[in-house]
């Protein structure tokens, strides 16, 4: 066998079903190994980074292994951008890059871009090792949940190679920690038995484990509200006591609440700095930290007790003792419900709707309703986030992928593609600004080539819409924020999908409601809006 019919070979047999990538002279054959003989689907981007960030999405929502594929050299610098942003989401994800001989115009050490980006790096070290360094690569990833950058020099791939073996474990062969340090745990269930007001918050750690339920059991008996970090958005959407995303785009009325607790019981949360709002919102209180992963502990807060463990064993076990101890709830969770109410979203804010133009949070507030209740929603970076991250929900915490973890625009739209392949069944919307969609134009075809249920959302506010009000406050002038586009959904249409502008709800409402009913290929709508108007961030 060639070197690259065993890369392929081993790739299949650890269960490698959907690749994202950009073929080139450096992984073409191998590429072409998976597809013809082992039946992958492979999703051919536009740019290499966009299959890295579509890699990346499919891991998250599938829970898997996401694959990329590209050539050496600027096939594997273009991808810089997602990559680092995988590493920050901490996606278990394999990218699969050629490498050339030095002298090659292409080449390039590409070990030290995969370590500047923050991923790991494994080369294949010869045609005799082929399988034991792929397989080396995929434990690394699954134990370490980052990315493994691996490199495929060519000649290995044209050489011939050993065949793989069918017996070759590549299990990370760790024995997860279930229940937490018996000592750490007896002195967290005296802090929070003692605690007036807690709240019970969940990261994405929940959503992966499939705690939700033994953290709502948790909370009624201790009394507290329930909250989440922005990734595990909407794990608690319909309980009476969620008080939605703590945090930097917390309601004012959680954020209230959150201040006003002496207890905070945190579950598969690394308690950052967008979490914590720069730690005003643990200042002063008692912390309880329970993660399964030990370094996630104290990462970036200091915590009172930290338990090592499975979120829903933990959380079950506090129940138990509680109700040994005979505890009695505090009354803390209805407090909290009074005090979020049960106003109606439109009431939150004043409406500024007007020439022409859509108030954004009015807008999700009205697709919300009209988008079927299962779908999955991407959200790229831009002045708008705050309109669909409060107003726009998902039935479950995995159906909702964060772009934003290095930062950076232009990602959406490509992380919608790799969530929409994960269940083609269900549609998928990619909120993204009138800039990051121009700069990922050409995946908007990927998704019409691979015929994908995906309803892609412009909020056009002809600008840089963060840098505008960036200018303003900084007493500049705006024009170089500003851009006169060519007609995004005219483009839509062109790129082979189809498109319609949204200007007044009134008017277009039911125009909207039908494009979405009877969409039949990828579907793009241009909200316009006034750049003037400062929602969110920057209020």
């Amino acid at each position: 066998m060639r070197g690259y019919e065993v890369i392929a070979s081993t790739l299949a047999k650890v269960g490698v079903h959907t690749v994202f990538g950009l073929p080139g002279d450096g992984n073409m054959f191998i590429d072409n190994e998976l597809v013809k003989r082992h039946g992958v689907r492979y999703v051919s981007a536009v740019r290499e980074d966009g299959a890295v960030s579509m890699a990346d999405a499919f891991a998250r929502v599938s829970n898997e292994l996401g694959v990329a594929s590209v050539t050496h050299g600027p096939g594997l610098t273009n991808t810089v951008t997602a990559l680092k942003s995988a590493t920050r989401n901490r996606t278990p994800m394999l990218l699969m890059c050629g490498q050339i001989n030095d002298g090659h115009n292409q080449f390039i050490d590409q070990e030290q871009i995969a370590l500047a980006a923050g991923a790991t790096f494994q080369r294949i070290r010869s045609s005799d090792t082929i399988q034991l360094d792929i397989n080396t690569a995929v434990r690394r990833s699954r134990l370490e949940r980052l990315p493994v950058v691996v490199e495929l020099p060519v000649d290995i791939q044209l050489a011939e190679a050993m065949e793989p073996r069918s017996d070759d474990d590549v299990s990370d062969g760790v024995t997860p920690i279930r229940v937490a340090d018996r000592s750490a745990m007896d002195t967290a269930v005296g802090i929070i038995a003692s605690a007036r007001r807690p709240v019970v918050v969940a990261g994405i750690g929940v959503a992966r484990s499939g705690a939700r339920d033994a953290l709502v059991k948790l909370a009624a008996k201790l009394g507290a509200p329930l909250a989440t970090t922005l990734l595990a958005k909407d794990t608690f959407h319909g309980e009476a006591a969620n008080l939605g995303v703590c945090g930097d785009y917390a309601s004012t009325e959680a954020t209230e609440i959150l201040l006003a607790a002496d207890c905070l019981i945190i579950f598969g949360a690394s308690l950052n700095k967008y979490t914590t709002s720069e730690g005003s919102l643990t200042s002063g209180k008692a912390i309880v930290q329970c993660d399964a992963d030990q370094q996630a502990i104290e990462r970036w807060t200091k915590v009172t007790v930290g338990l090592v463990g499975d979120a829903g064993d933990v959380a079950n076990e506090m129940s138990d003792w509680l109700d040994e101890l005979e505890h009695r709830p505090s009354d803390f969770c209805d407090v909290a419900q009074k005090a979020m109410g049960d106003r109606p979203p439109w009431l939150e804010f004043k409406d500024q709707t007007g020439n022409g133009t859509v108030d954004m949070r009015t807008f999700m507030i009205e697709l919300d309703r009209v988008l079927p209740s299962r779908r999955h929603v991407a959200v790229d970076v831009g002045h708008f986030l705050a309109a669909p991250l409060r107003y726009l929900h998902v039935e479950k915490p995995t159906d909702f992928i964060w772009t934003a973890g290095f930062g950076s625009m232009g990602l959406g739209v490509a992380a919608a593609i790799g969530a929409a392949c994960v269940r083609p069944e269900v549609p998928t919307v990619a909120v993204v600004g009138d800039g990051g969609f121009m700069m990922s134009l050409g995946e908007f075809n990927t998704a019409v080539r691979n015929d994908l249920d995906l309803i892609v959302i412009v909020l056009n506010d002809g600008s840089y819409g963060s840098e505008y009000h960036k200018f303003r406050l900084a007493g500049l002038e705006t024009d170089l924020s500003l851009f006169n586009w060519p007609d995004l959904a005219t483009l839509g249409s062109g790129l082979g999908g189809r498109g319609m502008v949204v200007r007044n709800l009134k008017n277009d409402l039911a125009e909207l409601v039908k494009a979405i009913e009877t969409r039949d290929r990828p579907l793009l709508i241009d909200v316009k809006l006034d750049p003037a108007v400062q929602i969110g961030y920057h209020d």
